[in-house]
């Protein structure tokens, strides 16, 4: 049995577009689907969707990447968000200095892989969402290659964010 956190609810919009229900706010009767890219892109070939909600829905080309670009949208605000409250480090003298309050580490994806081992610690988990300049964007700030989130209710639910991404993408 797939945990129900795993999963993501397809709905049909008035215009009869099939949406995916990403944050489960749509009060609607819908067609539950793995959360994974695999899972979906199956989904719309093997023609579940329109068993479901009939042969009149219209499936964008671009909805798996759609998703994607949302969770990504979403887990950019959050690290703005803890970025302003004080829950976000950057830099690696700062991360390594405050190990012990670190929930996790977010290394750009083209950061080097010497620096990303190097800055691993105490058994934090450590992740690639974005890359340099997508995380200077984020931050405004320049050449942004780790940050690091504080223990606390930000870190818990931009993990749960980020876990979701990654489910998603393998």
């Amino acid at each position: 049995m797939t945990d129900k956190t795993k999963m993501l609810k397809f709905v049909v919009s008035p215009d009869n577009y099939l949406i995916a229900d990403i944050f489960n706010k749509i009060e609607a009767e819908g067609v539950l689907i793995e959360a994974n890219k695999k899972s979906i892109i199956a989904a719309i070939e093997e023609g579940r969707f329109f068993e479901a909600f009939g042969d009149d829905i219209k499936i964008a080309d671009d909805m798996v990447q759609k998703i994607e670009e949302s969770l990504k949208k979403q887990i950019a605000g959050m690290i703005s968000l803890a970025n302003k409250s004080g829950s976000l480090i950057c830099g690696f003298d700062k991360i390594k200095s405050k190990s012990t309050k670190i929930e996790f580490i977010i290394s750009a994806k083209d950061g080097s892989k010497a620096g990303k081992d190097k800055i691993k610690t105490n058994n934090v988990r450590q992740f690639e969402v974005f890359s340099i300049d997508e995380l200077d964007r984020i931050l405004a700030k320049e050449n942004t290659v780790h940050i690091a989130l504080l223990k606390g209710k930000i870190a818990t639910n931009l993990l749960k964010l980020i876990e979701s991404l990654d489910f998603f993408e393998n």
